[in-house]
């Protein structure tokens, strides 16, 4: 399992720099996780996001740096 680097971070009295997902779609997640950011979260709550699409953006996000995380609805 890899290091939490959010945990790193707050640990050390940091800011985590985190993105947001709206939109299902995995290219845009994967993009934006290549960028500087600690965390991306997959927002359901608010977005069209439903449980297939969340998967598909979760594993286009963890293959990268930024921890991935799920805001359900």
């Amino acid at each position: 399992m890899r290091k939490n680097r959010m945990r790193e971070i707050w640990a050390d009295d940091g800011c985590v720099l985190t993105a947001w997902l709206l939109g299902n779609s995995a290219y845009s997640a994967e993009v934006i996780a290549n960028e500087k950011f600690d965390a991306v979260v997959v927002d359901m709550q608010h977005g069209i996001i439903d449980f297939q699409s969340a998967a598909e953006l979760l594993q286009a996000i963890s293959t990268k740096a930024p921890v991935p995380i799920a805001r359900t609805p």
